[in-house]
C-alpha cells in the first residue's frame, strides 16, 4: 500500500474485529513507545 504523510488506507474482506488487533503499540523511529491504543469492542 502507498503511504502518504504517515497514513495508509486499505479495505480487507472481513469484519474489523477479525482484521485488526485489540491493541496497537505505536513506536518512534528509535523504538520508544509513543502511544498504546486499545480497542473497545
Amino acid at each position: 500500500m502507498p503511504v502518504q504523510d504517515n497514513v495508509v488506507s486499505f479495505t480487507v474482506p472481513r469484519a474489523p474485529t477479525d482484521a485488526f488487533a485489540d491493541r496497537m503499540v505505536w513506536r518512534s523511529a528509535d523504538g520508544r513507545v509513543v502511544r498504546v491504543v486499545s480497542g473497545a469492542h
